[in-house]
């Protein structure tokens, strides 16, 4: 009877275009998906199809996921190149980020101070310096906490709670931390205000929000992320500058370049219906579909096991952005109402000379 399911699980992979090492499937073709969630192994690069062929045995393999070429399934580097997981767990404090992060802060004070605007001391400058600052702290430690190494070779869902950082809370800050007048002054170049003026428009915003997201989520890119720290940097970088062009066109320090409310309630929750969609593929990949985790020693931390972390990693590619957006109706019906830059009322000494004697009697 074993023979025969073995023979059919192998017909079954056979159709879907998968190649099995036969010494792979014959050591484990035994063995059930909790087998290899709950025992200590260590795969070898030969046990990746056969991971695969217990996953698509022991749970439906979902239609559209079948139509992905293997090449694109599996990821793009051999499973041993992405193996991390004699890499320590713990504070990594890279020169390049802490340089980095500094030179962010440096850049921003010198840019806010090179306009001139402090000398007219406007209070509103340093609510907005924190926000800018919070935000950078914020990158500083998703970048050299244990998160980041975390991510990288034991749990999915830490990468998630790492973008979620990047994506959700860095960009949107950064968005809301910029000087008026720093703002203003860059606008006023040619070339950026025309980008500017064509990345602000919704139907190109949102997409390159959305579409970067999941375009590094395919498994493919997501596993070739994980093969260098120059690769990962890149995934970083390209999620940090589509989110800000994302959050621009909501919530601009320039009332003028903001969308209007409803369009703005509507812009998040298009997002999150989104991001939903793609955190359910997510969820119905089978376990190792990211090349990039083959490698990881049983058990996980926090109790977790291959597929419940996968599972809570598609989870929260959806849910905080769901409970972000709930919370940022009422802030924008308050933000967005009133104008970003305040006018200035002048005094009536200053402008008529006559004044002072009309007000002093």
């Amino acid at each position: 009877m074993k023979l025969i399911e073995q023979k059919n699980h192998a017909q079954r992979d056979q159709d879907q275009g998968t190649e099995q090492p036969a010494a792979a499937a014959t050591a484990v073709a035994g063995l059930r998906i909790d087998d290899i969630e709950h025992r200590r192994l260590r795969l070898q690069d030969r046990d990746y199809a056969a991971i695969h062929a217990i996953t698509t045995a022991n749970r439906p393999t979902p239609f559209l996921y079948r139509q992905i070429p293997p090449k694109w399934r599996y990821g793009a580097c051999n499973s041993a190149q992405l193996c991390r997981t004699q890499a320590q767990v713990g504070w990594d404090f890279n020169p390049v980020i802490l340089a980095g992060c500094a030179a962010l802060a440096t850049i921003y004070f010198a840019a806010y101070y090179g306009t001139g605007a402090h000398r007219e001391k406007q209070w509103h400058f340093w609510p907005r310096a924190i926000t800018f600052l919070f935000a950078d702290v914020v990158l500083l430690l998703a970048l050299i906490s244990p998160l980041d190494p975390l991510g990288e070779t034991r749990l999915f869902s830490a990468h998630m709670v790492q973008h979620l950082l990047l994506l959700e809370v860095v960009a949107p800050l950064w968005v809301l931390g910029l000087p008026v007048p720093v703002a203003q002054r860059l606008l006023r170049l040619p070339a950026l205000s025309r980008i500017e003026k064509r990345l602000r428009d919704p139907r190109i915003a949102w997409p390159i929000g959305f579409f970067t997201l999941a375009l590094w989520h395919i498994p493919y890119f997501y596993d070739l992320a994980l093969s260098a720290d120059g690769t990962h940097a890149l995934e970083h970088l390209c999620f940090l500058l589509s989110a800000f062009v994302f959050w621009w066109p909501v919530v601009s320090p320039l009332a003028s370049h903001r969308m209007p409310t409803v369009t703005s309630v509507l812009y998040l929750f298009s997002r999150m219906t989104a991001n939903l969609m793609l955190g359910v593929v997510v969820i119905a990949l089978p376990v190792g579909a990211y090349a990039a985790y083959a490698h990881r020693v049983l058990p996980l931390p926090f109790g977790l096991t291959p597929y419940t972390d996968k599972e809570l990693g598609g989870y929260l590619m959806w849910l905080p952005t769901l409970l972000i957006d709930v919370a940022a109706v009422p802030l924008f019906l308050v933000l967005l109402l009133k104008p970003a830059v305040l006018p200035s009322q002048t005094l009536p000494e200053v402008t008529n000379p006559a004044a002072p004697a009309a007000f002093h009697g």
